[in-house]
């Protein structure tokens, strides 16, 4: 279903003006396909469709606010809030799945990719939203958005620092 996604949002990005006009209605499918899945075990299918929003805004210049929405969910999701010792095992990627086990929950390597996923997508909506917008206050709200949250991996919260940090340094 995905890679349907994915063809769908590059037939509505190439610019052609009828397919362009169903920029927002496919925004809202998937949107709503975010929703249908709200288990921990779907966080990787949740950024696949977050990319997929974020190429959408990219080529049709529409901008999506839900989008925001969706990574600070998924920030707060409880796996990522969670504190966890260093699991031993075989290192994880998330390029390929859309679904998590439950081992896989558990494995630090993955949860470390979700996190790192979901800032450089962060960082991605900040920089579309300053072209389309020319909005500064959009680094205000994501870097207020993130220090609410309660990151249970010690380094994420250093990571959302220096994040923020790059975000303000970006939008001078």
């Amino acid at each position: 279903m995905i890679q349907v996604f994915r063809l769908i949002g590059q037939l509505v990005g190439a610019g052609d003006e009828e397919l362009s006009a169903l920029a927002y209605p496919f925004a809202e499918l998937l949107n709503a396909y975010q929703r249908v899945s709200e288990s921990v075990e779907y966080l990787p299918l949740k950024l696949h469709l977050v990319q997929i929003e974020l190429q959408l805004m990219d080529k049709t210049g529409l901008y999506l606010p839900q989008v925001l929405d969706s990574l600070v969910k998924l920030l707060n999701s409880s796996p990522l809030q969670k504190k966890q010792a260093k699991k031993a095992g075989v290192e994880g990627s998330i390029e390929l799945g859309y679904r998590l086990s439950l081992n896989e929950l558990k494995n630090t390597q993955i949860l470390n990719d979700i996190f790192d996923k979901s800032l450089f997508y962060l960082h991605w909506l900040a920089t579309i939203s300053y072209r389309m917008l020319g909005a500064v206050e959009i680094v205000r709200h994501i870097c207020k958005m993130l220090t609410t949250l309660e990151l249970g991996f010690s380094g994420h919260k250093k990571a959302v620092k220096q994040f923020c940090r790059l975000l303000q340094e970006d939008a001078n």
